[in-house]
This record gives C-alpha cells, structure tokens and sequence, in this order.
C-alpha cells in the first residue's frame, strides 16, 4: 500500500471538486472516509421548504472518490502513466435516504476484485440516521492525457 493516506495528495484530480474530508480508516482491500456537504452542494427543498440532499446527485461522487483513493493505496502508486482510475460503471445503485444539511456522510468502499487495469469496489455510504447509498462500481485505469499546448 502507498504510505500516504492523505486526501490532497491521493485525490490532486479532483482539484477544487474533491469531497472527502478524511480518511478515516484504511486496511487491505478496504477504506472508509468522511464527508460533510458544504454550502456549495445543491440542496433541494421540499414541500414544507425543508433541504435535503438527493444522494443520487453528490454522495455517489464521495463514494467514486473514495473508491479512487483505495485504488490508489492498494497499487501503491499514484503516477498517471501507471493510469488513472476512472468509474467505467455503476451497477445495482441504491439511493435509500436523504443527506441533510449537517450531516456526516461516512463513505466505506472495499475492493471486491482488480483484474489489470479493472478495478470492482462494493460502496456504501450512511449518516447517523442509517444508510443513504450503495453501489457496485466498475473502474478503469487509464493513462494520463498530455496538455494541449
């Protein structure tokens, strides 16, 4: 495994888009880190005018950014021209509840299988009131684009 568990470094893609706050924990085959939406996360409004967070909308982005830094721990290597793991397919998606404003999202990925460049991750996600989220995801490493000049 990669010796850094920092989120900045594992995650320089994402840039300003980066979700995660921390990781939390991390073993072989399997991380699990935290969220906490910002004012920038498109909130919707229901009937009663009350905001809540549509997991379909960002919390499986989370979960596609923890399912990246795992990748990246468990090759231990973070170097573009080794590829670049990028969500080729979700499948069996469920969205089971609401994120509301104040929450913590607790992101848990585990790496069910890695063939070559492909990479299966089984993700979840919950807030304290329970599970908001849960997935199959599919992930490609793939090389680096060079810059146009």
């Amino acid at each position: 495994m990669a010796d850094s568990r920092d989120l900045e470094t594992l995650l320089q893609s994402c840039g300003p888009h980066r979700l995660l706050d921390e990781i939390t924990g991390a073993g072989d085959g399997w991380l699990e880190a935290t969220w906490k939406p910002g004012p920038k996360v498109p909130y919707r409004h229901d009937a009663d005018g009350r905001p809540f967070l549509v997991p379909g909308t960002v919390t499986q982005e989370a979960a596609v950014q923890a399912g990246e830094a795992l990748i990246y721990l468990h090759r231990g290597t973070m170097r573009p021209e080794e590829g670049i793991p990028v969500l080729a397919r979700a499948k069996n998606v469920s969205f089971r509840g609401p994120v509301l404003p104040g929450d913590r999202v607790t992101v848990r990925v585990e790496l069910t299988t890695a063939l070559g460049p492909a990479y299966y991750v089984k993700a979840e996600a919950q807030t304290p009131r329970g599970p908001v989220f849960s997935a199959a995801l599919t992930f490609a490493a793939t090389t680096a684009i060079a810059p146009a000049d």
